[in-house]
């Protein structure tokens, strides 16, 4: 006999007899259910659901002889996917194995993340993921009847992090300091542990949120970061052309420039120079030529020849012209007592270099520094900037603090054993002095002069604090210290001792 099952319903039977000289005929099922005894094609016959192998058996007579077969038939088979590993990292090569009834001959599998199906005659596929998530897995079987069946689908658990980046500038027309963000995050119960960065012109970095990168010259750059969690995934991303910096050729007006011609080709041909200023020159190469006013100057040169074939040519590179601001402002410009911490912030424009001098004895040489005054008085800080065409433009300002001023002296500075020191400060504008003489040694007076008795060794140096009417107080220390020389003589055992 022969037995074929309803395609959608494979617990639906239809069992053909094929026996040959059979006058009756014993149908047994093996599911509980009665015998069918009535002719030789029991009608469809519909097992219980549930997987299940089914040892059918026929028997047959013809009146005195008796013959019977038994087949096994699984019922309401399915197909199951697996793979070896579940979960796995982003970006790894799986493989996908399927357990399907014998008759299976075609195999069409979904990965869930839209990619495209893929076929299989095998009944194992491979698939990469390059994103973190959970994604179903179905595979569409086809029978040698052609009965097509979706299985159940199978979750894929991708781990991994997922990099993502920003930063605020992304097109410069000068060198570029650029500060990368990283916005990666990881998959749930993971967490980041490492980063790389290649910025595109040969810079490398590592760290979630690198220093500034500078790019120095001309050019458009791809950026790529890497990131990697606690369970060794990774993921990367590369931005293509994300950085775009063009610096122009800088000088300062009335700059003579040289502009040398380098075409070839052409039977006598005729240049014409624009130097996008107003004017023009025929010539292969032109005289030195200066710009006098501020601007973006794309110079070009066209050709034409005998035969009235021509081409031109556009510097992509312009001629940029313009002269640096030293300009800026300051967090205050007068207080009523040192010290002053003074942020200076940088408000000019077109600078390359910055060299500052505070009037304090301090300098810097970045943009936006900062410094202490910590004496009264009037100070005229001044910057100094240079272009990126080598002009010069400097600023200064005025600071203005007020407080207690006054000059220590004392005399005399160095003595043998012990010493009076004569202190004296000279002052307008103090009502009261505070003396440490260094050497364990303080006073308080509202004169200006006070004698100190040194007697033990040592060298000192003594300060006084000066006190205003509005009660402001500065600390002046003298020029030089003041040293005793202490000395023991005596004589033991007939020996000197010193």
């Amino acid at each position: 006999f022969n037995y074929s099952f309803t395609c959608g319903a494979k617990t639906n039977y239809t069992f053909v007899d094929n026996s040959i000289g059979a006058t009756t005929w014993d149908w047994y099922f093996d599911d509980g259910s009665p015998d069918y005894t009535l002719g030789p094609n029991p009608p469809l016959h519909i097992f219980p659901a549930g997987a299940m192998v089914y040892n059918v058996k026929l028997t047959v007579t013809n009146g005195g002889c008796s013959n019977s077969i038994t087949k096994q038939v699984s019922v309401d088979q399915i197909t199951t996917i697996n793979t070896p590993l579940n979960p796995v990292c982003n970006n790894t090569l799986i493989v996908i194995f399927t357990s399907a009834p014998a008759n299976i001959v075609g195999y069409l599998f979904d990965f869930g993340d839209g990619s495209p199906k893929a076929g299989s005659g095998s009944g194992a596929t491979s698939h990469t993921y390059t994103k973190p998530g959970d994604y179903l897995i179905t595979v569409t079987t086809t029978d040698n009847t052609g009965c097509m069946e979706t299985a159940p689908p199978y979750t894929m658990h991708i781990s991994g992090p997922t990099v993502k980046f920003t930063t605020p500038t992304q097109v410069s027309c000068g060198p570029l300091a650029a500060t990368f963000t990283d916005q990666s995050t990881a998959a749930p119960g993971t967490t980041l542990k490492t980063w790389s960065w290649d910025f595109g012109d040969g810079g490398t970095a590592v760290g979630q949120n690198p220093p500034p990168h500078t790019y120095n010259f001309q050019g458009i750059f791809q950026v790529m970061e890497k990131v990697t969690d606690n369970n060794g995934c990774s993921d990367s991303l590369t931005m293509p052309n994300y950085i775009t910096v063009s610096i122009p050729v800088n000088f300062c007006p009335s700059s003579n420039i040289q502009f040398t011609n380098t075409s070839i080709g052409g039977f006598n041909p005729v240049y014409t120079w624009d130097f996008k200023d107003g004017t023009t020159y025929v010539g292969p190469n032109p005289p030195l030529h200066n710009f006098p006013a501020v601007g973006t100057y794309p110079v070009s040169v066209s050709v034409l020849d005998s035969y009235n074939c021509s081409a031109s040519y556009s510097n992509p590179v312009p001629i940029n012209i313009d002269v640096p601001n030293a300009s800026f402002t300051m967090s205050a410009s007068t207080s009523a007592c040192p010290p002053l911490n003074e942020q200076f912030t940088f408000a000019g424009h077109y600078a390359q270099t910055y060299t500052w001098n505070f009037d304090n004895g301090g300098t810097a040489i970045i943009p936006n520094p900062s410094s202490i005054y910590s004496l009264p008085g009037d100070y005229f800080p001044k910057l100094t900037v240079t272009s990126p065409g080598g002009c010069i433009a400097s600023f200064s300002d005025h600071i203005h603090i007020d407080g207690p001023i006054g000059a220590l002296t004392y005399s005399p500075l160095s003595a043998c054993d012990s010493l009076d020191v004569n202190f004296q400060v000279t002052t307008a504008n103090v009502v009261s002095f505070a003396w440490n003489f260094n050497d364990g040694g303080t006073a308080n007076t509202v004169s200006p002069t006070i004698t100190h008795h040194y007697n033990m060794p040592g060298i000192f140096n003594p300060f006084v604090t000066l006190v205003d009417a509005s009660g402001c107080k500065v600390s002046i220390f003298g020029a030089s210290p003041i040293e005793i020389d202490h000395q023991h003589v005596h004589r033991r055992c007939g020996h000197l001792h010193q």
